[in-house]
């Protein structure tokens, strides 16, 4: 009997640990998607630029000063465009990753939950439940 508390109360200790682990990846999870959201809005911050950038390039009365600022300008926003579109691909397929971590923490925490039921002899409303003789023989 002593043996049955103590697997119990084991695996209630890991269903713990696991709902902590779970917690701590959907902060994670949270975390990434607002990464992710921060690096799409200066994504669109500067392709507005480039927009911008793009239709004072088709003035004619610029100066060649003007234009050679605004060209490398333009260059910078390419680049930072670029390097921004990758910051949002990789933070994309990190919170991904993020995500099926914490599913798969959520299987193992049901897992051990049913564990846990078939060990204790419980059922999932908490009560134990006892298979009475058919007596109609």
């Amino acid at each position: 009997m002593s043996k049955r508390v103590r697997d119990s109360a084991g695996i209630q200790s890991e269903i713990d640990k696991v709902t902590i682990e779970i917690n701590n990846a959907g902060a994670q999870v949270e975390q990434a998607n607002a990464a992710v959201e921060q690096a799409r809005q200066a994504r669109n911050a500067v392709s507005a630029t480039l927009r911008d950038i793009a239709e004072k390039l088709q003035h004619p009365d610029l100066s060649k000063h003007e234009r050679a600022k605004l060209v490398a300008k333009q260059q910078l926003c390419a680049s930072d465009l670029d390097q921004l579109s990758k910051d949002v691909d990789h933070l994309r397929k990190k919170e991904e990753q993020l995500r099926k971590k914490e599913e798969q923490l959520r299987k193992k925490e049901e897992q051990l939950r049913d564990e846990k039921l078939q060990e204790g002899g419980a059922s999932p409303d908490g009560m134990r439940r006892t298979t009475l003789p058919n007596l109609s023989s």
